[in-house]
């Protein structure tokens, strides 16, 4: 049977997890000897990059699941944990069962790849301390949008693993993420780098309430929404503004049949993480929601900031154009958008766009296909 928290930890990461190991070489076949040792460089975690992006267009979720390391990640996880009490409520062994369950996230990528959405590679950057990071753009077939980076280096085969994921819809790492679910009673709100030490009131009461807390997530696992809702609205104050539960009762809400309810439990959920680098994800549609399309535009500028930069985030800018009836301007950004990045084209988002524009302007129609030629 499985543990309390890591049952926590599967219904907690929704998007997360997968087997060990990682076997890649740019011709997909065993590198030579000489590269065993040698570090990774930025050409060959491209490599890497497009070819994971090109697997999961062709519908195959394998080449990613064996790309995740998860044994480093989990060290990650239990770093500075060994000999404390609360390792005692969970081994090492569970975690990686836990890790490599149908909910992975390589596997949940490539489901939603699948199911018609994209996972696109923008960037590959190396940090200060020569770590590289592959930046990719997930936008899911109902046009959810996140963005990640995939923490790449040599393997010992000298294949290229992924042993460290950055969510920056969470503003944190995944190793961060996994450890909060293992050990809540340690964080507030990641303010360092494994987050600040909960108060001895909150401990307590995270203790005495963690059947509730787990009700609440199985709930929503079990697509039960409005009881999740309902569990977490009878939880104290102090513990409904952790960052975990504002997350699912946030997508919780999403599901609701009343629309008036998600932007309710929005508008709370800003204020909630006001202070949090995710803030502006959130307010992104808080916005649109409530047609403040001046604040949106400004919004997207910081998200555009925020991931270093992505055209795709035109489609908002378009979108809100539009609505502040400035269309031959959204017209404009629109054909610069699909000029710079012709596989827009082929996007389902971007040819509804067009087929907006078409609409809301009295200038020519916009052919999304058609040659753009921009002025000189």
């Amino acid at each position: 049977m499985r543990t309390l928290r890591t049952s926590f930890i599967v219904v907690l990461l929704g998007v997360a997890l997968s087997p060990l190991g990682c076997r890649w070489s740019s011709e997909e076949s065993e590198p030579p000897n000489s590269t065993l040792s040698a570090p990774l460089s930025i050409e060959e975690a491209e490599g890497f990059a497009r070819t994971l992006e090109t697997r999961l267009k062709q519908g195959d979720g394998v080449f990613f699941i064996r790309a995740m390391d998860w044994s480093s990640l989990t060290d990650r996880v239990l770093e500075g944990l060994e000999g404390t009490p609360e390792a005692k409520q969970f081994s090492r062994a569970d975690l990686l069962r836990s890790f490599s369950g149908e909910r992975g996230f390589a596997q949940t990528i490539a489901l939603k790849v699948r199911n018609g959405g994209a996972y696109s590679f923008l960037r590959a950057k190396k940090n200060a301390n020569d770590e590289i990071s592959l930046t990719f753009r997930l936008v899911e077939q109902d046009g959810g949008l996140d963005y990640h980076d995939l923490y790449v280096r040599r393997m010992p085969d000298g294949g290229v693993g992924v042993y460290e994921i950055h969510l920056y819809h969470f503003g944190e790492n995944f190793s961060e993420t996994l450890r909060r679910a293992l050990v809540p009673e340690r964080y507030v709100g990641g303010v360092t780098s494994y987050g600040t030490m909960m108060s001895d009131a909150v401990q307590i009461l995270f203790r005495e309430r963690s059947q509730d807390v787990q009700r609440c997530f199985s709930a929503f696992e079990e697509g039960r929404y409005q009881d999740a809702l309902n569990i977490y609205d009878q939880l104290p104050p102090e513990l409904r503004v952790l960052k975990p539960l504002v997350i699912i009762r946030l997508q919780a809400a999403q599901k609701h049949p009343d629309e008036g309810v998600y932007r309710f439990v929005l508008a709370e959920a800003r204020e909630q993480m006001r202070d949090d680098v995710c803030a502006d994800f959130l307010s992104l549609d808080y916005f649109f929601n409530h047609k403040m399309y001046e604040n949106a535009l400004d919004c997207v500028d910081r998200i555009d900031a925020y991931v270093g930069g992505d055209i795709y985030l035109n489609f908002f800018r378009c979108y809100a154009l539009v609505h502040l009836a400035q269309c031959d301007r959204a017209k404009q950004l629109f054909l610069e958008t699909i000029t710079k990045d012709p596989s827009l084209k082929e996007d389902p988002t971007f040819r509804g766009l067009g087929k907006i524009l078409e609409k809301s302007t009295n200038s020519k129609a916009i052919d999304p296909f058609e040659e753009y030629v921009p002025e000189t």
